[in-house]
């Protein structure tokens, strides 16, 4: 993507397979393929992503809206 800075990496253990989740200024991204190639989560499009925590629920992600530079 267009992401400038990377806020938090996770990667998540819980199947047989690892998924890598990553957080940055431009958005969510998640890889399938354990980190050979990543695709934007649609529901952060336009948000800056800063934290990943794995809950007893699933996945919590802290974000807001980005906004452009001046």
């Amino acid at each position: 993507g267009q992401a400038i800075s990377v806020r938090d990496v996770k990667v998540d253990t819980a199947t047989n397979r690892e998924v890598v989740l990553v957080a940055t200024d431009s958005g969510l991204f998640r890889s399938d393929d354990e980190g050979q190639s990543f695709a934007a989560v649609p529901a952060f499009a336009g948000q800056s992503v800063w934290s990943l925590v794995r809950t007893s629920a699933d996945w919590l992600a802290s974000a807001q809206p980005c906004t452009g530079a001046p």
